[in-house]
């Protein structure tokens, strides 16, 4: 059984981390918001753009257009994590989603990170890895996501498509809902489906390849930052929800603590009381 002296340095060790989980938790709030009004800024043009991009492009033959029963056998996954732990499930579940495809027979995958824990994890598990847009990502991110970083990258992924390097990109991440929930997805970064149909008789200026070609460039930037936007404010919702779970866990176990130093103490207090009693007693015998 522990010491009081043992109890008491317990229980201040444990105020100390719940003061420190309380204040990670009130940072993880402030960034949350910032992060949360960007992605509500963020989505409607994204999906406008994507909802144009499909509205333009019909059945015309472009290299980032699916080709109709095009066999898919090269897959680059990018795999979306944080840089930092202490999120819960957050980074997790998204590498067991990525682990999921190093499973599948029949196709031949590349990995490629976006944040350390992301890049750690595919080091350790020996995947096949494309290191340098790893180092790149890592080099132009820096912790901060913004349209002009996720443009660089985006570039580098449609490169590495266009240079036929492998069939198809898939993205690995988590999407935002709300600070307590984040689902993880896979997404068809490119080629994209078809869908949509181009309305003939509608004036196109310059042409309408030109415009399927910038379509498609701006597609690729506003896609990747609406991921990696949408991968930042789950991760700080994620960390906020970890923080609070933490600071109340310690409040219960300060508790526990309590109650056993005080109950120790009231112990050594009573056994002080009969020990002056017993010899108080003795000498009235003698």
């Amino acid at each position: 059984m522990p010491s009081i002296k043992d109890l008491k340095k317990s229980i201040g060790s444990v105020k100390n981390t719940q003061q420190t989980t309380r204040a990670m938790k009130m940072v993880s709030a402030a960034k949350f918001r910032r992060a949360q009004d960007l992605v509500g800024a963020y989505k409607p043009y994204a999906s406008g753009l994507v909802e144009m991009l499909h509205g333009v492009i019909g059945h015309q033959p472009h290299r980032a257009i699916e080709k109709e029963g095009a066999e898919i056998r090269r897959v680059l996954i990018v795999v979306v994590t944080s840089d930092r732990g202490l999120c819960g499930a957050f980074n997790s579940s998204v590498l067991r989603a990525a682990q999921k495809f190093s499973e599948i027979p029949g196709c031949e995958y590349t990995f490629a990170g976006i944040g350390r824990k992301a890049c750690e994890y595919l080091k350790f598990r020996q995947l096949p890895r494309w290191a340098a847009f790893e180092e790149s990502a890592a080099d132009i991110l820096k912790g901060r996501v913004s349209f002009s970083r996720a443009k660089s990258l985006a570039s580098m992924l449609m490169d590495w498509y266009y240079a036929d390097q492998c069939d198809a990109i898939e993205i690995v991440s988590n999407s935002f809902v709300n600070a307590a929930t984040q689902i993880t997805r896979t997404e068809r970064f490119l080629p994209i489906r078809q869908a949509g149909a181009f309305h003939e008789g509608t004036l196109v200026r310059p042409s309408q390849d030109h415009m399927i070609d910038a379509l498609f460039a701006a597609y690729g930037e506003v896609m990747l930052s609406r991921i990696l936007l949408e991968s930042q404010a789950g991760e700080h919702g994620a960390r906020m929800a970890a923080m609070e779970n933490a600071t109340k866990n310690a409040g219960e176990l300060i508790g526990k603590l309590t109650l056993q130093y005080n109950k120790q103490r009231q112990a050594g207090i009573t056994k002080e009381l009969l020990e002056i009693i017993a010899g108080s007693e003795s000498q009235k015998s003698a």
